[in-house]
């Protein structure tokens, strides 16, 4: 094991990080993670106390856990990606779980089984270093297809009016005035910075997404779509309620219905996850010289997924909560590191936009209360910041004409058919190419 200034401490290929020893802030990402990560964490909240008998108290406290569980990533395995969740995979897994079972017993049990088989999966390709293997077999328009998918599934999440908590149904005004915000502050300001006064086009680039929030409370404050109650005091998440419910330490480990439950579900998600894996890499693509190898490796990435799955599963069990990426602040991320002019890195932003590990958000009352009305609009605002970048990097890929029809039909397949059906026409578009290029030679 070696220490080394500013570059973490070295372990079995992995790389941690001590924030304030090993990293700096950089406050414009800390002040934005201070709101939007709580925010986005919360979205969880509505499920547990629907589906898992959960108080919000008790909610926001599972919240904290996989706040803390999800900053190792970047902490003590020195991944260079914004942690979030896999979240293509979670309507799959709420329906296995909530139409399976009626107890929530039962529905923890079954959280459990999913994490732990998914941990162990990962585990087993990360000691085989097969991670890197498979990556590198991976055809670019494979790739340009999982970036168009998951661009194209977040705008159907965003513009789903059938579903009744979208964010068009419950406050429209918000909707439209803060997500071109987003859009307009992150990607296309820093683009005609220098038509803009210095100190504005510095401050809209620096806090674009705390801007758009405030825009959205504005805006919901005066349409009356949302509505505000602060209190001024700390407040204690209840682990230890949220610990007995749902820990399989306390109400019992998964029998094998469980895991006979969860098993296509691991597969399913194993294969979206990847398509995250592509994306990542290929997020990271304009800074990767600059990146620590470990820590864009694939095989390390599984490891570290692995660790916090297994350890997910044991404290806090909601299964696809603990992903590789979060796709439109890892975006985001990238965007500022491109324009850096000093010596700060990605892992520095990172770690500020996750406040350095520690979950202030969920111990202060006034900033819980203030973003409970806001968990609708900060999740659709990550969406629309991973729409745009996923589908302008696979816009700039450059393809033969045939691998763009088949990224193309890929894309749509990932992004609103099932996921074996997914999976069935990726294989067939495969077979579809080597058949075009058997009997008519060029592409």
């Amino acid at each position: 094991m070696s220490i080394q200034h500013h570059n973490g401490i070295s372990w079995l290929g992995f790389r941690t990080y001590i924030p304030l020893i090993h990293t700096k802030i950089v406050w414009p990402e800390f002040l934005q993670g201070l709101f939007m990560l709580a925010a986005t964490g919360l979205a969880i909240a509505p499920l547990l106390m629907s589906g898992f008998g959960f108080s919000f108290e008790q909610a926001v406290a599972m919240s904290m856990v996989q706040g803390i569980i999800i900053s190792m990533g970047w902490c003590v395995f020195g991944i260079s990606a914004a942690p979030g969740w896999i979240t293509p995979a979670l309507p799959l897994v709420l329906t296995a779980v909530l139409t399976n079972y009626d107890l929530p017993a039962d529905r923890f049990k079954t959280m459990t089984a999913m994490a732990l088989m998914f941990s162990l999966l990962l585990a087993v390709i990360w000691v085989a270093r097969l991670g890197s293997r498979i990556q590198a077999a991976i055809p670019a328009w494979v790739v340009v297809a999982a970036l168009l998918g998951a661009g194209i599934a977040a705008l159907v999440r965003i513009f789903d009016i059938t579903e009744a908590r979208n964010i068009f149904n419950v406050a429209p005004w918000v909707a439209i005035t803060s997500l071109p915000a987003a859009i307009v502050f992150t990607f296309l300001v820093p683009k005609f910075a220098h038509q803009l006064p210095a100190w504005l086009s510095a401050s809209l680039i620096r806090y674009g997404i705390l801007f758009s929030l405030v825009i959205a409370g504005v805006v919901g404050e005066l349409s009356s779509e949302l509505s505000f109650k602060l209190e001024n005091r700390w407040f204690i998440p209840p682990v230890d309620e949220m610990w007995a419910k749902a820990s399989p330490w306390v109400i019992g480990w998964p029998g094998l219905e469980h895991y006979v439950t969860a098993v296509p579900i691991v597969i399913v998600t194993y294969l979206i996850m990847f398509s995250d894996l592509l994306t990542l890499g290929e997020l990271n693509r304009p800074i990767s010289a600059e990146l620590p190898k470990e820590s864009t490796d694939p095989d390390n990435i599984h490891g570290a997924l692995a660790a916090r799955n297994a350890l997910m599963s044991m404290a806090s069990p909601f299964f696809s909560t603990q992903g590789p990426m979060w796709t439109g602040v890892q975006a985001w991320l990238v965007e500022r590191q491109q324009r850096s002019l000093n010596d700060t890195r990605l892992i520095d932003r990172i770690a500020s936009y996750y406040l350095l590990g520690i979950p202030i958000a969920y111990l202060v009352s006034p900033i819980m209360l203030l973003l409970k009305p806001l968990m609708a609009i900060t999740l659709a605002l990550t969406l629309a910041l991973t729409a745009f970048a996923c589908l302008r990097a696979a816009h700039q890929r450059q393809l033969p004409i045939i691998d763009k029809g088949l990224a193309f039909t890929g894309g749509i397949m990932i992004a609103v058919a099932p996921a074996y059906w997914a999976a069935a026409a990726i294989i067939g578009a495969v077979l579809t190419r080597a058949v075009w290029l058997k009997y008519w030679g060029q592409r």
